[in-house]
């Protein structure tokens, strides 16, 4: 029996049939507290479209039992009232959100899925990239995309030598290397200020690093699968322009972009 990962490959290729499955299996691994937005939609669109799915909250669950002639995983607990779910690795796609790398214990449960073969959207060191801004940027720069000089922020020693990295202009952004939604995402106008706030997020043990600021009342983000593009939006500031973030939590609009020819080569060459 192929596994689910086997038909995705396939379906990948051009003018392969995709597979329709009719026991499909959706599960999402995150935490209770932290994966409202990903999850709820998750369950909305399963439900009606008769899919199975289940909410793992990794903070509770752990792997009972596995049978890994057959592809068969136990996961007790997933809810925290002592809710069990087999998920099988011929129809499971298992989902890992930002709250489920969280810890040592969760990663293991990311990466026990992994190794037994199960069809991991995003696999773990994806995740572990992606959670961190500092070895996103490192990595991009890698391959030769361009990106806001950056430079990491250890100490405050490091501070001046870091801001004349990106570049030795104000203003500049400063950056938590963790978080999502335009948290911990600074604009500084001056070194005295950059200094405080570095001193200020130290205390609570934050890392953190130092971009060059670019003027801008949009970005676009385009999702690409297989090589793909399959859709593009534009994040919009508000109006009123009080904040410099286009982040949709901090009150930025969307609107679907189309992108131009050149858009569409220049990314299909990354």
């Amino acid at each position: 029996m192929k596994t689910i990962s086997e038909y995705r490959v396939n379906a990948l290729e051009e003018n392969t049939e995709v597979i329709e499955f009719d026991d499909l299996h959706v599960v999402v691994l995150g935490t209770g507290d932290g994966d409202g937005t990903f999850a709820g939609l998750m369950e909305e669109v399963t439900v009606k479209r008769n899919i199975k799915y289940d909410f793992v909250d990794v903070k509770k669950a752990w792997i009972a039992d596995s049978d890994i002639e057959i592809g068969n995983v136990k996961i007790r607990n997933i809810d925290g009232k002592n809710k069990d779910c087999k998920i099988e690795m011929h129809n499971s796609i298992v989902f890992v959100r930002a709250g489920a790398i969280e810890t040592l214990s969760s990663q293991s449960m990311v990466s026990s899925l992994q190794d037994i073969g199960f069809l991991v959207v995003n696999d773990l060191d994806s995740m572990l990239v992606c959670d961190n801004k500092m070895s996103n940027a490192l990595l991009l720069g890698r391959n030769n995309i361009p990106i806001p000089r950056t430079s990491s922020i250890p100490n405050e020693e490091s501070i001046e030598d870091a801001h004349q990295r990106v570049g030795g202009k104000f203003p500049v952004i400063i950056k938590t290397l963790k978080g999502t939604q335009g948290v911990g995402v600074m604009k500084i106008d001056s070194m005295s200020s950059l200094t405080g706030v570095c001193q200020s997020l130290w205390k609570y043990d934050a890392d953190l690093l130092i971009q060059e600021f670019f003027e801008m009342n949009s970005d676009i983000r385009t999702l690409v699968i297989g090589g793909k593009i399959l859709a593009s939006a534009e994040r919009i500031q508000p109006t009123d322009n009080k904040d410099f973030r286009n982040n949709v939590h901090q009150g930025a609009t969307t609107e679907p972009y189309n992108l131009s020819k050149k858009e569409i080569i220049y990314q299909r060459k990354r």
